[in-house]
């Protein structure tokens, strides 16, 4: 390439491109030695003057003959008031350059959005006509939406962030893009439902009903998302390691990519473990009380004591094994409960059972006895607490005679001149005394003097 330049201003520039296969000329005007634009056949540099096209009347103008088209001159009458106005060849015809101005972008209006559309908005712009969307930015491909300022954009994925472009347009160009962001909204699946819970003693398998549309659960001991443990699709959980005999509250949520359900509150207490039932010890009864004992059971935080089988109004005996329990009625049958308990639960009961011993009055002391040569009418003092008195030939007071509260038996019927040997035993509600024996003999029953004969 060779150019040549002219520095005077006003004269023209001539570069002369020579190659073998063509010839291509650039003119610059007060380039000052700089090379004319590349992209520029005809490249003018002023700061104080403009570009003057040929001036001509209308007539003038329609007498050049065989005009090429973009033909371009000044028709000095061309105007309805015959007034200047550019004026170019094209199509066939003189066409005259009217002002035209381009619109200006629109603005971002407030979006509209739901889980699967996003109704897109724009502010109006002066000099538009219409506006074109697209979802790239290439006007080229835009949808044409006329005058409308605004578009849905549907079948879209919930809470996912989505861009658009805009732009004006009139007969005089298009305006420069507008960028348009907007996220879909949330559609989170709905709460799951709380399950039948499987506790144990240290831990409950949680359990919750499956959700439609999540795609995994999370799950907390605390009602916080952001720090609960993910648990995947699964509908339940094992959490160990717990105290037995507790209440506990946990939270469960499902979620998906549009979301997280609110939080779903689970109940659960942990089963007993309660110790074993007390071994029955060794009782000490006395005639009015009864020191109830049982053994101690591993585990057990204490022991709770009944005269009937109710553990709730039992008294508490805290760690102590033995219970004394007085104002008893002698030679009783007593059957007593205790159970052993801890902060899991409550053994069974155990059944104590014992008879307080007896309590028998004194045996009774001999009185003065009157005998007959037949008949011994027998007496002894009264014994206090005896209810009654038996009396019998033989000392045994199981086959003895009860002869109720009197302290006098007559036995009839005896040899005369005969020594005899009774027992007697006072009793009561609380046992026989010891034996009182009683002796006595019976009065001669000699026969009549005798009556002198015939000598």
């Amino acid at each position: 390439m060779h150019m040549t330049f002219i520095k005077n201003k006003v004269v023209l520039v001539l570069a002369v491109l020579l190659s073998t296969a063509n010839t291509e000329a650039q003119i610059g005007i007060n380039t000052d030695g700089t090379q004319p634009g590349s992209a520029a056949m005809l490249d003018i540099k002023s700061t104080e003057k403009g570009f003057l096209p040929p001036r001509m009347t209308k007539v003038q103008r329609n007498a050049i003959v065989n005009p090429p088209a973009g033909l371009m001159v000044f028709c000095t009458d061309c105007t309805e008031g015959n007034t200047g106005i550019l004026s170019m060849f094209a199509n066939g015809v003189w066409s005259n350059f009217t002002p035209c101005l381009v619109c200006s972008s629109p603005s971002s209006g407030t979006h509209i959005s739901t889980p699967t559309q996003i109704t897109w908005n724009w502010s109006s712009v002066p000099l538009a006509i219409g506006y074109k969307w697209n979802t790239v930015n290439d006007y080229n491909t835009a949808t044409d939406i006329g005058p409308n300022t605004s578009t849905i954009e549907s079948g879209l994925t919930c809470n996912t962030s989505y861009a658009s472009y805009v732009w004006g347009y009139n007969d005089c160009g298009i305006s420069a893009s507008t960028s348009l962001t907007q996220s879909t909204s949330l559609n989170p699946p709905a709460a799951p439902i709380a399950g039948t819970h499987v506790p144990s003693p240290t831990q409950i398998v949680w359990h919750w009903t499956l959700v439609t549309l999540a795609s995994g659960y999370k799950f907390n001991s605390v009602n916080d998302y952001n720090t609960a443990t993910d648990i995947g699709p699964n509908n339940f959980t094992t959490e160990t390691g717990l105290n037995c005999n507790t209440p506990y509250i946990r939270y469960v949520w499902a979620y998906n990519n549009c979301g997280v359900s609110s939080s779903t509150s689970m109940n659960q207490t942990t089963s007993m473990n309660p110790p074993a039932a007390p071994v029955v010890g060794t009782h000490v009864p006395s005639y009015n009380q009864i020191i109830w004992h049982w053994n101690s059971v591993p585990a057990a935080a204490g022991y709770k004591w009944n005269i009937t089988d109710n553990y709730t109004t039992a008294t508490d005996m805290l760690t102590n094994l033995s219970k004394t329990e007085t104002a008893l009625t002698c030679n009783a049958p007593y059957t007593r409960y205790v159970w052993a308990y801890n902060n899991c639960g409550v053994s069974i009961s155990t059944t104590l059972a014992q008879t307080t011993s007896l309590n028998p009055p004194a045996n009774p002391i001999a009185g003065t006895h009157i005998a007959t040569y037949n008949q011994i009418e027998w007496h002894w003092n009264v014994v206090p607490q005896a209810t009654g008195y038996k009396w019998n030939n033989a000392n045994d007071s199981t086959t003895a005679t009860k002869i109720g509260s009197g302290t006098t038996k007559t036995e009839t019927g005896l040899n005369c001149n005969t020594s005899y040997t009774r027992y007697l035993w006072a009793y009561g509600n609380c046992g026989t005394s010891p034996v009182t024996t009683l002796t006595k003999s019976t009065t001669l029953n000699p026969p009549t003097s005798p009556i002198a004969g015939t000598h």
